[in-house]
Parts: structure tokens; sequence; C-alpha cells
């Protein structure tokens, strides 16, 4: 658990989170002409606010596939005593993000990062582009933001059976779930072994494959929904300029950073001394930018698809940098707050 002045932190960032998360909480133009953004929600939004109102009981308008399979925040939307059912959700969504701080702090303080370097870790958290612009407009994203973090967490604690159980949970949150496993698997190769990462990734594929299916079996919506390759689709998204924009700007200041340490370790050293203890999280970040690629492929791509990969690049980026501060010592970073 976090001491009494990580606690204190905590509480700053939060607020902080919640102020700018306040800046498009349901997508309400707070500066307009600045922001020009539509007032009327996505389909995304519409289809999960639906499903609030459908699991309050209100069947008059069925929500479409793919958004039938991602029922759990819906649904604990649809119990809280707040009327409006997007409030409701984007809500849940702020509740997701500032669990996902929380441990997120909790893991670096575990990890004997400094105060300075918990709160450095916070700040590219809180500030960072996906949080102002996706976090609370109706999408679920911020669940699977919550639900990596818990299971990233779970993992470094070696709670292993428990991560797994949350592990099968996220895939009701979204099926985008699955991504997180390289990370759990590189993770007790490094601990226990070839054997038993085999039988994590045996376990983790045997999971998905069960949540997907009832999650398919139990839609609100019949109806059907894949994501085939589409070279279209490839190309709609290659002549979208936003699509580059959201990579870059999601990916950030924590993603450019992790790129800057690991040239810089790579200059008086090998590739393979830098992985050495951050295989791990190099492989957990690689992983949301393959799902990137994917939808570059099947999907409409944005920035939501490798928003999960600040788990990884922020505490990778610190630990890179806690190493590159014996190589540079002009680099150490060893402020008091």
């Amino acid at each position: 658990m976090l001491t009494k002045s990580s606690g204190f932190l905590f509480v700053v960032l939060a607020l902080l989170l919640l102020a700018i998360v306040s800046l498009r909480f349901n997508r309400v133009e707070t500066f307009p002409g600045v922001y020009r953004q539509q007032i009327a929600d996505s389909p995304d939004s519409k289809n999960y606010v639906n499903m609030v109102v459908y699991f309050r009981g209100d069947h008059s308008v069925l929500p479409d596939a793919p958004f039938t399979y991602r029922p759990l925040l819906p649904l604990l939307a649809a119990f809280l005593p707040i009327e409006n059912p997007k409030t409701a959700l984007n809500f849940l969504n702020t509740i997701c993000l500032l669990l996902a701080l929380f441990l997120l702090m909790d893991s670096l303080r575990a990890q004997a990062f400094s105060l300075s370097q918990q709160a450095m870790a916070g700040l590219l958290f809180v500030m960072a582009f996906p949080t102002w612009y996706y976090a609370t407009i109706g999408y679920v994203d911020p669940g699977l933001i919550a639900s990596v973090a818990v299971f990233n967490r779970l993992l470094l604690a070696q709670y292993w059976r428990l991560a797994l159980l949350v592990f099968f949970v996220g895939f009701f949150v979204r099926e985008t779930m699955l991504f997180a496993l390289p990370f759990a698997v590189m993770l007790i190769f490094e601990k226990k072994g070839k054997l038993q990462a085999l039988l994590l990734m045996m376990v983790g594929v045997l999971l998905a494959f069960i949540a997907i299916k009832i999650t398919r079996l139990f839609s609100v919506n019949p109806s059907v929904f894949s994501w085939p390759i589409d070279m279209q689709m490839l190309i709609n998204n290659l002549i979208r300029p936003k699509v580059y924009l959201a990579f870059i700007l999601t990916l950030g200041l924590p993603g450019l950073l992790t790129i800057i340490f690991t040239v810089l370790l790579m200059k008086r050293t090998s590739l393979s001394e830098v992985l050495v203890g951050e295989s791990a999280y190099f492989v957990g970040l690689l992983s949301w930018c393959a799902l990137f690629v994917v939808a570059m492929l099947t999907a409409y791509a944005d920035g939501r698809f490798i928003w999960p990969s600040v788990l990884y690049s922020i505490p990778l980026g610190l630990n890179l940098w806690r190493r590159l501060s014996l190589v540079f010592p002009r680099l150490k970073f060893d402020a008091k707050i």
C-alpha cells in the first residue's frame, strides 16, 4: 500500500486527473471554438450508452455488436443512482482511471522508486493526451486501462491465480484484454522459467477463448460481428492524418522517453543487455503497438488501441532512466519532495 507521503501525492494527482477529465466530461464543449468537436455522440459512445439504457430495462433501442460484447462497464453503470446513463458511464470511467493511477503508483513504490519519481510517473499518466481526449466521452476504454493495471499489479505481486481471474473478467470490459497476456508470459518466464510461462500462456489463451464465447453467446444483440483484415480499411486509415497524430500523442512522452533512453543505453551496451530485467515491459509495450497495427487493418484506428501502453512505458522509462544514471551521472534523478 501507499505510504503517507505517497497517499498525499495520490490525492493531489487524483484532483488533477478530475480537473482534466472534466474538460470533456460527457463531451460538453467547455471551450467552444477551440475544440470544435461534434456535440453529437460518436457511434461507439451511442452504443455504450444504449447498453446502459438496455440494462436498466428499456429494450426499445437495441445496441449493436461488437459493443454488446463489452457488457461489464455498462452493466455496472446501470446500477449507479445517476439518472443520465452517459453520466453514469463516465462517472465509472473516472473511477477506473483513479484506480489505475493508484495501482501504477503503488507498483512503483513497491519497486523502490522515490516519491519524486512516483510524482513524475503520476503526472505522465494523468496529463497524457488520452486521459483528456478519450476518458469521459462515453467509451469503455478506461475500464480496460483499470483491468490491465489490476492484472499487472497482481502479476508483479506474484498473485498468479487472482491475476488470471482479472484477465478473464477483463474480456467482459473489452476483448483487447488479450494483448495484456504477452507481458504476463514474459514476466513469468523471467521469474519461473519456460515451462511455467508456457503453462500460463496456454491457460490464458483458454480463458480468452471461453470469455469471448460467453460474450457472444449472451450478447443482448444476436447479430454477429468480426474484424476481418480489410485492405480498403488499411488504405482509409493510412490516408487519415489523424491516425498518425493519435498514435504519436497517445504513445506520448512516456513512449518517447523510453525510445530515447533505450538508444542512449545501446550506445554504451548491447540491446541484449538493455533487455535484461526489462524484457517483460518491452514485450508489454510492443504488444499494444501490435494491436494498433491490427486496428489499422481491421477497424477505424485511433489512439484508444495503444492507450494501455502507458502502463508499460512509464515504469519502463523510469527503470531505464535509473540504469542510465549509472552510465551518465548528469541524468541522475535524486530530487526529493
